[in-house]
């Protein structure tokens, strides 16, 4: 890892999460250096020129004795006046200031990084999977919680973007549950969508009742309530389906709904009666293709970005309702992680 003490950085890839960390770690580190908080400016290329930017680096500061600049989003700094402005300062940096260019991307322009040399270029990729389980578990045990693999398995599913998101919804969890118990599926459940008139579990029960009208309604009122990920959606939709997948193999091993409540965590009178529901409307069949195609729908989601993500849900919830999955729009073939 490169020393804090550089005069620049290039902090490049998706992981916003640890991106955001190690420049906490430069803030303390110039803290430490010069016993003071550093003025600081977050500035993007296309509110700034570039002279500018050079300027307010080499002025030195009224207020401080050092002065942080972070420049987001840099990959666009593109013009060519503006790349060699800018790799003039950089062969010469001041001492008094400490600059980053941040950027989602796993490159900026050659000249700006051979400027920059690998020392000073560190490169942020997203997680794997199992790296984002660990991750969850650790920041609980931090924080002085124990989580269930279950639990951490629906906040992924839940939430599927890098630790900046993981970090956020995590903190809702410690906020609002105590430490001395466990925390658990029903917890994760209850915080992270209950706390909203129309979620991802009221689209559920919209689809436990085979209801295609009302599940389209309810997906429209998440979507206008604020932004939401498809994947989110599909995430929270593959857990319930699953988990009526189980109820309903159950119901057909002749077990009471009370013991099958207590053994796949159904809390409450009215979650039971929208698992019933689902039991009722659809077969054990059914279930076993409306899960494959939700997460057939899931990994096309997640391999791609697409402006028209409400309409292919809804096509999605009409697979799933009206046809149970027996006769796809589409073939999905996603490619293996």
């Amino acid at each position: 890892m490169s020393s804090f003490s550089e005069p620049f950085f290039l902090l490049l890839g998706p992981e916003s999460g640890q991106k955001e960390e190690y420049i906490e770690g430069i803030r303390r580190s110039l803290r430490k250096t010069h016993g003071e908080t550093p003025e600081e400016h977050r500035i993007y290329p296309y509110k700034i020129d570039v002279k500018e930017l050079v300027a307010l680096l080499l002025n030195h500061s009224l207020f401080s004795r050092h002065r942080l600049v972070i420049v987001y989003e840099a990959q666009a700094i593109s013009r060519k006046g503006d790349i060699e402005t800018l790799i003039g300062y950089l062969s010469d940096p001041s001492d008094s200031s400490t600059l980053l260019l941040v950027s989602d991307e796993h490159h900026l322009d050659r000249r700006i990084e051979k400027a920059a040399t690998k020392k000073r270029i560190k490169i942020f990729w997203e997680l794997f999977e199992n790296q984002k389980r660990s991750w969850v578990r650790s920041f609980f045990t931090s924080a002085g919680f124990s989580i269930s693999e279950e639990a951490i398995e629906l906040v992924l599913e839940l939430v599927e973007n890098d630790t900046a998101d993981l970090r956020r919804e995590c903190e809702k969890i410690t906020v609002y549950f105590d430490s001395a118990r466990a925390i658990t599926e029903t917890e994760v459940e209850e915080l992270l969508f209950h706390s909203k008139n129309e979620n991802v579990f009221s689209l559920f029960a919209r689809i436990a009742e085979a209801d295609l009208p009302s599940a389209i309604e309810t997906l429209h009122a998440i979507v206008l309530a604020g932004p939401v990920e498809p994947g989110q959606i599909l995430g929270g939709l593959i857990w319930q389906i699953r988990r009526l997948l189980s109820f309903r193999r159950l119901k057909n091993a002749h077990y009471s709904d009370d013991e099958i409540a207590r053994q796949i965590g159904i809390r409450g009178k009215k979650n039971l009666r929208i698992y019933r529901n689902g039991s009722s409307n659809y077969t054990e069949e059914d279930l076993e293709r409306m899960f494959l195609r939700a997460t057939e729908y899931d990994g096309l989601f997640r391999e791609t970005r697409t402006d028209i993500d409400r309409k292919i849900l809804e096509l999605f919830l009409y697979e799933i309702i009206v046809t149970r999955g027996r006769r796809p729009f589409f073939r999905i073939e996603c490619r293996p992680a």
